[in-house]
Order: structure tokens, then C-alpha cells, then sequence
């Protein structure tokens, strides 16, 4: 899932993201999917967790990077009606990290959690329970 708008520049290279976003069952990503408040995330395991640029996607959306480029890293900060949101603090030195925070700054830049895929479980109306 993305949304634009759940991504804002609050400090010095630092984001505040939905990361993940609730849904229901009649607002589903397009994979057909939408967390819940109930979805494990396995946030209080994993304190910080790495943010790589673009799902690891060239800007041009179409090339995959050659290697992975970790941009920053992530930390839960909190819960509300929207989902769960953290703190992300970029990596000044990467190229991509620039990129993500001039956007933010421009106010159009999206984000889009991922997880190990042989973590995730969902149900069968697309409810993800394991992420």
C-alpha cells in the first residue's frame, strides 16, 4: 500500500511515515490486501528496521538496482486511526536518500512496507495477520 501525503519531512533528515497503513475489507491495496490494528508487525522484536529506496526499483520504476540501496533506517513511534507510524532518519551520504528527502520536502513523496515474504500470512478476504 502507499498514500500519498503519508510521508512528512520533520526534522533534519528525518520522515514521519505511515508504514502501515489500516484498511478494510472494501479498501484493499492492489495486491488485495489491508492490515488491521491486529496485524503482528512484530514491531516490539525489531526496533529499527532498514528502509531501502523504491522497493530496490530505479527511479525509472521499471530497472531493478543492481544492489539494494539502504536509504535510512526505522523506528515504530506510534499508533492512530490511520495505522502505524514511525520515525525514519535518512542516510545524508546516499544518493537515494536525497531523493526521498527532497520529495518529502515537496510533500509528494510515498512510502510502501514490505516484510520476508515467508512471514506474511493473510486471510482469505486479504486481511494480513503476520507482516
Amino acid at each position: 500500500m502507499s498514500f500519498i501525503g503519508a510521508v512528512k519531512a520533520t526534522g533534519s533528515w528525518e520522515l514521519e511515515v505511515l508504514g502501515v497503513p489500516f484498511g478494510t475489507p472494501d479498501d484493499k491495496d492492489a495486491d488485495g490486501q489491508y492490515f488491521t490494528d491486529k496485524t503482528k508487525t512484530y514491531q516490539e522484536q525489531f526496533k529499527v528496521i532498514p528502509v531501502f529506496y523504491y522497493h530496490s526499483i530505479l527511479p525509472d520504476g521499471k530497472t531493478m538496482q543492481v544492489n539494494p540501496e539502504l536509504i535510512g533506517t526505522a523506528e515504530y513511534k506510534r499508533t492512530d486511526k490511520q495505522g502505524h507510524w514511525y520515525k525514519v532518519s535518512l542516510n545524508k551520504a546516499m544518493e537515494y536518500a536525497k531523493r526521498m528527502w527532497e520529495a518529502a520536502k515537496r510533500g509528494i513523496a510515498r512510502a510502501s512496507s514490505g516484510s520476508l515474504s515467508h512471514l506474511v500470512r493473510s486471510n482469505k478476504d486479504g486481511q494480513i495477520t503476520s507482516w
